[in-house]
Formats: structure tokens, C-alpha cells, sequence
């Protein structure tokens, strides 16, 4: 009896020394290893490319890089050194725009990789339009449409990155039908938003919602009057309007 425990015990001694020999090289090459992450960065309203600077911290919070985008070359930023498989937050940074903070999820690899982010930066001007490029809600619906929170918390981090900050939620509805009922309706989505908002612990008190009657005013955001593709209706514009910084 006592043999057959300790040849078992040699066994696993035997299998363990194997699996650390195998893991040991790939580790090896995923320390050296580098990955750079590069992109361009543009104003969210005019869609033009845009300086700002980018500092690069790890998941203590501790700065390892930093970079600056350049407005001349369509707004293009390259940063490397970044460690495969860690967590990475971008702290974007310029007067005339919103700071806000980008979570990076660097992929595993053991070799040089460059992972490709867009960045859109919010202009920091009182009353600037800040319209939701994908639309929130799904056609005549006023609850969040299913997939949309985690675009929608781009915002909430927007909201959270500057504390004094506050905005308007505005509404526009999905046709011209009923304007009484539009009123409300463009109202319940507002509301709908702002509860989003503050169920992330942005207080009441910096949201405002807007409904509306008719559609947005904004000749390139109206329906189009040529037939749409099929499947693809048209769905009333959202925008999160600064009202004060």
C-alpha cells in the first residue's frame, strides 16, 4: 500500500515539474512583449480631428505612458508599451474639452500587436449639442433598447470625470403623427435616460430632460424622404446638451 502512495505521489510531483516547464517559456515571451495601442481622436459634435493629450495609467493608477494626438495628421496618437492582458485607462485631457477616463482591456498575445480605439471628445461649451450616434431606443418605444448600456455609459463616464457638469436630456419623437402624444412620449424617454444615469450614481439634481412635439429641427437629423433601406426605420434624435460646467 505504501508503495503505490508514494508512486502516486511521484506522479503528480513528475506532472506538476511538466506543466511548469510548459507554462514557464510562454510567460517568459509575455513578459517581453509589447503591445501599442494607436487611433485618432475627434470633436463628437463637428466630427474634426482634434489635439488633446493622452496620459496612460495602469490599474493602481500609476502613469506609465503618455501621448498627444495631432490634429494635422486626422487626429492621429500611437502609444506603446502597454503589457499584454492587463487593464489600462486612458485620461484624455485638454481645456476646450470634457476630461473623461477610457478603460483598455490589452489583449493576451506574445507578440507585438497594435490594437486600434477611436476616440470622439466632448467640446467644454455651455449649450453644445452632444448628439447620441446610436439611437438609444427602438422604434415608437420609450425603454432602452437591449445592448445600448454600454455605449450609454461613455456618458456616465462623461458625467463622472466632471463633477460640475451638468446637462439637458433632449428628446425628439419618431414622426409628427400625434403631436400631443409626442410630447409625452419624448418625455418618458428623457426620463428614461436620466433614470439610467442616476441607477450609476449621477445625482438628479445635474440632469434636466426636454420632450418634444415635433422632430428635430436639424435638416441632416430628419427622416429621409427617399424610401429607407429595408429593415431600417427612422428613429427621433437624442442629445445630452450642456447647460452648465
Amino acid at each position: 500500500m505504501k508503495k503505490i502512495v508514494n508512486k502516486s505521489l511521484m506522479f503528480c510531483i513528475a506532472l506538476f515539474f511538466v506543466q511548469l516547464v510548459t507554462v514557464l517559456p510562454v510567460k517568459s515571451q509575455l513578459v517581453g512583449t509589447v503591445i501599442a495601442l494607436t487611433g485618432s481622436v475627434f470633436n463628437i459634435v463637428t466630427r474634426d480631428p482634434v489635439t488633446v493629450y493622452l496620459l496612460v495609467l495602469d490599474s493602481t493608477m500609476k502613469k506609465v505612458n503618455q501621448t498627444r494626438s495631432n490634429a494635422a495628421e486626422n487626429g492621429l496618437y500611437y502609444v506603446t508599451g502597454l503589457k499584454p492582458g492587463n487593464k489600462y485607462y486612458i485620461d484624455i485631457r485638454q481645456k476646450n474639452f470634457l476630461q473623461e477616463r477610457v478603460e483598455i482591456n490589452v489583449p493576451l498575445s506574445d507578440k507585438y500587436q497594435e490594437v486600434s480605439r477611436d476616440f470622439l471628445v466632448k467640446p467644454r461649451e455651455k449649450d453644445a449639442k452632444i448628439k447620441i450616434t446610436v439611437p438609444p431606443f427602438e422604434l415608437n418605444k420609450a425603454k432602452i433598447r437591449y445592448g445600448t448600456e454600454d455605449m450609454l455609459m461613455d456618458y456616465v463616464n462623461m458625467m463622472t470625470s466632471n463633477p460640475t457638469l451638468k446637462i439637458q436630456i433632449q428628446c425628439y419623437p419618431d414622426n409628427e403623427d400625434n403631436k400631443a402624444l409626442n410630447e409625452k412620449f419624448t418625455l418618458e424617454r428623457a426620463k428614461a435616460l436620466s433614470d439610467f444615469m442616476t441607477g450609476k450614481g449621477i445625482q438628479t439634481s445635474r440632469l434636466a430632460i426636454t420632450g418634444s412635439a415635433t422632430l428635430d429641427p436639424d435638416p441632416k437629423n430628419q427622416p429621409p424622404k427617399k424610401k429607407a433601406a429595408k429593415g431600417k426605420r427612422y428613429i427621433g434624435t437624442t442629445y445630452f446638451v450642456i447647460s452648465e460646467i
